[in-house]
């Protein structure tokens, strides 16, 4: 059967029932089928459709370069993340964020992001869907961005409070376009 994934937040899951999307419980994802009527979707489509646009845009961007040790075999490897001084997320205008979980990437901004082939896509299946992640300079094991990102500790946990020499910023070219899960510093 083909489906459309749509990502829905548990707080927007009776709008979607509303709005025609189905919960398959095995998988525990939203869809929808490919003759419904998009539009009404729009929000929920997983960035990885061709639909989907992007979420993030910035004309303020820098990668991110760190070192952290391989959950597998221990050795220094190196990482990096999107970081934005300023850009939109979804048409609002923020500051300071850093961005995981990358399912997009325009072209021009992978072009860039070439410079660090350790950061490359990978699938994960249909109902996951495909993404960008790091991967270990030594043994190739993928780092998880849920580790890098949003466990005290992690490299990109809190930038702002790294020793300066810990992080290398290395500033993008051109407005960057790409989506992903936004993530701002613990307050």
């Amino acid at each position: 059967m083909d489906r459309i994934l749509l990502y829905v937040p548990f707080e927007e899951t009776q709008q979607a029932r509303s709005a025609g999307a189905t919960r398959d419980p095995q998988s525990k994802c939203w869809y929808i089928r490919p003759d419904q009527e998009r539009r009404r979707f729009l929000r929920w489509l997983r960035p990885c459709e061709p639909s989907a646009e992007y979420t993030i845009e910035s004309d303020h961007a820098y990668v991110v370069v760190a070192a952290t040790p391989c959950w597998r075999c221990g050795s220094p490897t190196q990482v990096i993340c999107v970081y934005c001084k300023s850009g939109e997320i979804r048409g609002q205008t923020y500051r300071d964020f850093t961005v995981s979980n990358v399912t997009a990437l325009e072209p021009a901004l992978r072009r860039q992001l070439a410079a660090w082939p350790n950061f490359r896509i990978i699938a994960r299946g249909p109902a996951a869907g495909q993404f960008f992640a790091n991967h270990c300079d030594h043994c190739r094991a993928l780092q998880d961005d849920y580790f890098l990102h949003c466990e005290p500790g992690g490299v990109f946990f809190a930038p702002s409070a790294a020793a300066p020499e810990a992080l290398q910023l290395v500033r993008l070219t051109g407005c960057i376009r790409l989506s992903g899960d936004e993530g701002f510093e613990p307050g």
